[in-house]
């Protein structure tokens, strides 16, 4: 997501989870367990990249005053989300022996609305800043998202973040796990 960005990091595993879809729906018309198997496995890939992503990203668009409970919306669609799956699962809905191909087809209808809707949004204003160093990239990305022209107080905290996070020495994996203080939380 620091190379691509956010917005493309959550287009790009689309593709995997409409292939999936293709996959999982035409399985049994195709008596192919194998592309239940191969569709299994490509929306699991797609749904642990998009997880972090969806989060991060949904983070930095959001207004300081909003983001833990735009942040917590998220866990809440997908936990929704899980709950709609268990429902349309049963076999008087979709979970019937010949209606469950098309319930895991059914994957594809959210992939298409990001596909869809996730072009019209700005990139994050903080990781165009961050990671790119485009400041009028950012400051209307920021005005998009919020409708308004005053955006220079956010502009300003996100690039006094910047320049707090070219202070901060960067943490590998070996010494995050060498470092005796976060070894208890870390366990």
């Amino acid at each position: 997501s620091e190379k691509f960005g956010r917005k493309r990091c959550l287009l790009y595993p689309q593709v995997l989870s409409i292939l999936a879809a293709i996959l999982m729906g035409c399985c049994k018309s195709a008596s192919s367990y194998e592309m239940l198997l191969l569709g299994r496995l490509l929306i699991g890939i797609s749904i642990g990249l998009q997880c972090g992503i969806a989060l991060l990203y949904s983070a930095e668009i959001a207004p300081i005053h909003i983001r833990g409970a735009l942040t917590f919306m998220n866990q809440l669609g997908r936990v929704i989300g899980n709950l709609t799956g268990y429902v349309l699962g049963l076999s008087n809905l979709l979970g019937g022996d010949d209606t469950w191909p098309l319930l895991l087809a059914f994957v594809a209808i959210p992939s298409l609305l990001i596909c869809i809707i996730l072009p019209f949004m700005p990139d994050s204003p903080s990781y165009l800043i961050l990671y790119k160093g485009h400041y009028k990239e950012a400051d209307e990305a920021l005005k998009k998202l919020r409708n308004t022209d005053d955006v220079k107080n956010e502009l300003n905290g996100i690039i006094e973040e910047e320049q707090n996070f070219q202070k901060e020495t960067k943490v590998t994996v070996r010494k995050f796990l060498m470092l005796k203080k976060l070894r208890l939380q870390f366990v």
